[in-house]
């Protein structure tokens, strides 16, 4: 009798209870308090797995997420919009959010106006180089002296040359454009004087800045500012007395550590104490080497070789 009253008390229990969403299917709008709003930079954060896709202009949105996520609603100028996801029957969570401006930067002037993500997209896709009229192949055969005009005249090599130049041009304007946006929603932080070096150590290739999706540009960009970053720190490192100790006492091993943590408090490396002896080892630091290196070539090399331990004993 005792079994039975159990069974009959688990089939009143609702299906949904034992029932697991793999995935919660999570869908969205956002609205301004105010009124109508375009939200081409509306973007879903999903704090606990550290990923972000993009909403529609129109504040709609729909991704899938996991049960019990913390997710935030991010636009430039409003204030963020934060909650847990709670599925319902259907693996299912729905939301309808209005987001309220800052007030403190009602107020601000816009020096330079922004592009919008959609504006600076279908300027990428535009990309194109200007064509200049050339004979190849068969064409050549056919017209033998244009060919030869081609091969040996200045005007045409200027003409070609000028072509390529305003293509870079155009495609450096286009990242120049992306980087503003970025740095006012702080992906990236930039001051006006590092803009031209910093374009140029991305060196981004053309055909991946036509067809990249925003979120892959976006990885791409804070991947390659993270070096940026970090290679500029080493520049200005100055390692004072600490090579003469390293060099003539017999303390290297003390004086190695003593660096590890120079290089943690000044965010270039953060070695985990517990690996210190090993990764000296591996680092195989002779004074002779300390001796003939700079501040930055030798903070380099520890940088370099701790990537390479780091890979080797798959700690990442």
């Amino acid at each position: 009798m005792k079994i039975l009253s159990t069974l009959f008390f688990l089939l009143l229990i609702p299906f949904s209870f034992f029932a697991q969403c793999d995935k919660v299917l999570l869908i969205g709008k956002v609205e301004d308090t105010v009124g109508f709003q375009n939200f081409y930079n509306l973007m879903i954060v999903n704090r606990t797995s550290g990923k972000g896709v993009f909403g529609n202009p129109d504040g709609s949105f729909s991704v899938y997420v996991n049960e019990k996520d913390v997710i935030s609603l991010s636009v430039k100028g409003y204030l963020p919009v934060s909650f847990v996801v709670e599925s319902n029957k259907d693996c299912q969570y729905k939301v309808h959010k209005y987001i309220e401006l800052k007030t403190e930067e009602i107020q601000a002037v816009v020096v330079r106006p922004l592009k919008s993500l959609e504006e600076i997209k279908a300027e990428r896709q535009g990309l194109v180089m200007r064509e200049t009229r050339e004979v190849t192949g068969l064409q050549a055969l056919q017209s033998p002296i244009t060919a030869l005009y081609q091969t040996f005249s200045k005007k045409e090599k200027n003409k070609r040359w000028i072509a390529e130049q305003e293509f870079k041009d155009d495609q450096r304007r286009v990242v120049q454009e992306l980087l503003h946006l970025y740095v006012a929603y702080d992906i990236v932080s930039l001051t006006n004087e590092e803009f031209d070096e910093f374009i140029s150590f991305l060196n981004i290739n053309s055909d991946f800045l036509k067809t990249a999706t925003e979120m892959e540009l976006i990885t791409f960009v804070k991947d390659k500012y993270f070096h940026y970053k970090m290679i500029n720190k080493r520049k200005f490192i100055s390692l004072g007395n600490w090579r003469t100790g390293y060099i003539y006492t017999n303390r290297q091993e003390e004086k190695t550590k003593e660096l590890f943590q120079l290089l943690k408090q000044k965010e270039v490396l953060n070695i985990p104490e517990v690996e210190y002896e090993r990764f000296m080892t591996f680092l195989n630091l002779k004074p002779q080497t300390v001796e003939q290196i700079s501040d930055e070539e030798l903070v380099t090399r520890i940088v370099e070789k701790y990537s390479q331990y780091e890979s080797f004993y798959k700690l990442k």
